[in-house]
């Protein structure tokens, strides 16, 4: 264990699991995978692409398409600025490494300094060594790179929340010329069935094709970096090419659960024309790229299989299909329409997206009988728009006036079904934002009558070799993903019911909770992060928030992956809706964690990033630990919890910020996932009936729980149901996760909902997120002399006595205080365990 001390070179992290960790084994297998990349044969280099990330058994053969399209720019290309998506620790904007080189087998790559010096006083961009640490997404593009540039230089930007505006303005300081390569890596929808995950790709594609920067992170890992891309290749009148689009089950992975791969290009307007009759453009070749786009988009909801259809160029020029599916001779349907107003690839998709058949146009049999015939009857033909000239109208259109009246429809009709075999109906408008949770969450969220833990996609089945049932294990152990959980109990129907909080999930054999962590083994449940970190850090303990607890002290902070909760807003979304981050982790057995806390100087250990009640056994084992050190614990938490295990975590806790996350359970219900009452519950326990230090933190979302009634509600319930000494934090909401569309918190709400809480009697209330160096400083109650004066997370001024009274009237600050010695300060240290 180290402090972390900004080397010169940021080493490989996922040699071994993403790719081989051999040198001449990975340009072996680099190479075997452009090899089998499509020709690229005169087509001109792009300015930018989006290639996947996943390991090269699953994405390989996608991001090998993408990386074709530079074979010949050796020796031009000299700068790659490379973006990808944050998986394990949050960023708040875009951030640089803190390193001079990036290393792989293949050799180290240098840091572009010219590059970073551009992006000098732009806000968004940050220096966080420990975001680039173990992130893999920029990462596994480097072997690419390497093999196919030679020597360049690099600029990676680890993105986490920013806006398209942010990103696109740091690109158009880099843009540069053709020596500049911009290359932003994502992978597409995650852990989606095969068919459902192709044709939500596909839609994803189609957006990004037509530059649309409304992309959310459901359908794409990269959205943000892509967003930006997509505004800034607007701005230059770029245009996007789709190279490939698989997914792994595809490439190599099992059907049932599918990550999707997209490779596209970006290419300035001359150089996109030009790609036009370079692959496709032959008549033969684009009857045969329609008639496969004709079939899957039949195929689609139809249930049947098909190929995934071939992309060409002029898929994204104005043209007009029209489709006729025939079985045994005879007319079976038809789609389409004779109007070239949109590119035939977006034809195709909102054909498919938005249509939908009210009965099927095949029976069961004729449906066997198509996939018996490969050779079935489909015709297709465009018939592409002159450009300047006049639209092609067929001479039967039906006049304006006379189209269908349904509300739905917003333009003509798309879909002209042979009468009697099927009626064709447009469905609504597809959001490209993404919606609250979706039907499916929505009915996993219903409180504690659901019947359902969580969603199909999250069910792992257990292997042939699993024990059904789970053995005894070294709580020192470490990382340990079968670890014994507690507090469940086995209901009559079979199923497994967790008892850890409210949620009350009900899991069959291989299913895990909403928080994504508990799972069922046989007839138990594990705890499958036992051991495993998202990353260790010394904080300030202010930063937790807590002001009354040994102030100016460091604490050592961990958290796990996961949440019980599904808030819309949350500001740690990287690490509580993570589902696959603890195969990447720091591991630490809680021995090793209160050992490396002593070794960095901290008075604390705070279980924190992550709510530590699904990591309840593990939080406890290390808090045994850190007291037998002499280490004081803290949680940092939501407070969702049953009573039973409720009494036996908060034991082990010497102090806990509870989130209390609005007033009002409508606030709870549609913005969490959860209810308010056994939050307020916990706050009553924690006060009343143990020891266990509780400050309380409010985040203030504009127009959701911000109104003067609702915190004058709240504040009334502190001073009767709790004490008027509870501390409490009022602190700034910014945009994020599935709020972004909302403004930050203004100061003033801040400040208002401060001046409500003194005027229902509350005795320390504090403001965060925000730099107000009275609403982070603490009073006396009595004689409101100035006691701790803070700036952020710095005390700049300490004037409460050693007892921890007001030295002016001996009145007794509520608190855990000692002998001051210092301010830890602003500062953060990244710190590292050993590496599973």
């Amino acid at each position: 264990m180290a402090l972390h001390d900004e080397p010169a070179t940021r080493p490989a992290a996922v040699t071994g699991a993403f790719y081989p960790a051999s040198p001449t084994e990975l340009g072996r297998t680099v190479d075997r995978l452009l090899a089998g990349a499509a020709a690229v044969e005169r087509r001109p280099a792009p300015k930018a692409l989006i290639a996947p990330h996943a390991g090269y058994v699953y994405s390989g053969p996608v991001a090998a398409s993408a990386y074709a399209q530079v074979r010949s720019q050796r020796g031009r290309i000299r700068r790659v600025v490379l973006l990808g998506p944050v998986h394990r620790v949050p960023v708040r904007g875009l951030a640089l490494p803190g390193v001079q080189r990036f290393a792989t087998p293949l050799g180290e790559v240098q840091i572009d300094a010219e590059a970073i010096a551009a992006l000098h006083g732009l806000p968004q961009v940050v220096e966080s060594p420990l975001a680039h640490e173990a992130e893999h997404s920029l990462e596994v593009q480097l072997p690419f790179l390497q093999r196919l540039l030679g020597e360049f230089s690099l600029l990676p930007l680890a993105v986490g929340d920013a806006t398209a505006g942010e990103v696109a303005e740091v690109l158009d300081r880099l843009w540069g010329g053709e020596e500049t390569l911009i290359v932003v890596s994502s992978d597409l929808s995650h852990y989606l069935p095969y068919e459902k995950a192709r044709r939500i790709d596909q839609d994803t594609v189609d957006h990004l094709l037509s530059l649309d920067i409304e992309l959310d992170h459901e359908r794409a890992c990269g959205a943000t970096p892509i967003n930006g891309l997509l505004l800034a290749a607007r701005r230059r009148g770029l245009k996007a090419d789709l190279l490939d689009l698989r997914n792994s089950g595809d490439t190599a992975g099992d059907r049932r659960r599918v990550v999707g791969y997209a490779a596209i290009a970006l290419r300035p307007p001359a150089a996109a024309d030009a790609v036009g009759d370079d692959q496709g453009d032959a008549t033969a070749d684009k009857g045969r790229v329609l008639l496969a786009h004709a079939r899957s988009a039949i195929a689609a909801p139809l249930a049947l299989p098909a190929d995934p259809a071939p992309q060409r160029p002029f898929l994204q020029r104005p043209g007009a299909t029209f489709v006729t599916l025939r079985s045994g001779g005879d007319l079976r349907g038809c789609i389409g329409s004779l109007q070239a107003r949109r590119p035939l690839g977006r034809r195709r998709a909102r054909q498919r997206g938005r249509g939908r058949l009210r009965r099927p146009a095949l029976r069961a049999a004729s449906r066997r009988r198509v996939r018996r015939d490969p050779s079935r009857g489909v015709a297709a033909f465009a018939r592409l728009a002159v450009a300047g000239g006049e639209r092609i109208r067929p001479a039967h259109a039906t006049a304006r006036r006379h189209r269908r009246a349904d509300p739905r429809a917003g333009q003509s009709q798309q879909h002209l079904p042979a009468a009697g075999v099927a009626d064709a109906a447009r469905g609504t408008r597809l959001r490209r934002r993404t919606e609250a949770q979706g039907r499916l969450a929505a009915r996993l969220l219903v409180g504690r009558t659901a019947l359902l833990a969580l969603h199909g996609r999250e069910v792992q089945r257990s292997g042939a070799g699993m024990s059904a049932a789970v053995t005894e294990r070294d709580a020192s152990q470490q990382p340990d993903e079968h670890h014994p959980a507690r507090w469940w109990h086995l209901l009559a129907d079979g199923r497994i019911q967790c008892d850890l909080c409210p949620r009350d999930c009900r899991l069959h054999d291989g299913q895990r909770g909403l928080c994504f962590v508990r799972r069922r083994e046989g007839d138990a449940m594990v705890l499958t992060t036992y051991g495993r970190s998202s990353g260790f850090c010394v904080d300030p303990i202010e930063k937790k928030p807590l002001a009354h607890f040994y102030p100016g002290s460091s604490v050592f902070s961990f958290g796990t992956a996961g949440c019980n909760l599904a808030c819309k807003f949350c500001q740690n979304w990287d690490i509580s809706k993570s589902t696959e981050m603890d195969r990447l982790m720091d591991a630490a057995a809680p021995a090793a964690i209160a050992e490396a806390a002593l070794a960095a100087g901290c008075r604390s250990v705070a279980f924190t990033y992550n709510d530590p009640v699904i990591f309840a056994e593990y939080a406890i084992d290390a808090a045994i630990a850190c007291h037998a050190r002499g280490l004081a614990t803290v949680a940092v938490t939501a407070g969702y919890i049953h009573a039973a295990p409720r009494a036996e975590f908060y034991a082990h806790m010497d102090a806990a910020n509870v989130d209390l996350k609005a007033f009002s359970e409508e606030f709870y219900f549609r913005l969490t996932g959860a209810h308010l009452a056994p939050v307020l519950e916990t706050l009553k326990y924690l006060v009343h009936e143990t020891d266990c230090w509780t400050e309380i933190t409010t985040l203030l979302v504009p127009t959701r729980n911000d109104s003067d009634a609702e915190i004058r509600a709240m504040c009334q319930w502190i001073a009767n149901e709790l004490k008027p000494a509870v501390p409490l934090h009022f602190t700034a909401f910014h945009p994020d996760y599935k709020l972004d569309h909302l403004p930050p918190t203004p100061a003033s709400t801040l400040a208002r909902a401060r001046r409500i809480a003194h005027e229902e009697g509350l005795q320390y209330v504090y403001t965060g997120n925000v730099h107000d160096r009275e609403g982070g400083t603490t009073f006396c109650p009595r004689c409101h002399a100035l006691l701790i004066e803070r700036d952020w997370h710095h005390i700049v001024r300490y004037e409460l006595a050693d007892d921890g009274c007001c030295p002016h009237c001996r009145q007794a600050i509520a608190g855990r205080f000692e002998p001051y010695r210092g301010s830890f300060g602003n500062r953060r240290f990244a710190v590292r365990l050993a590496r599973r």
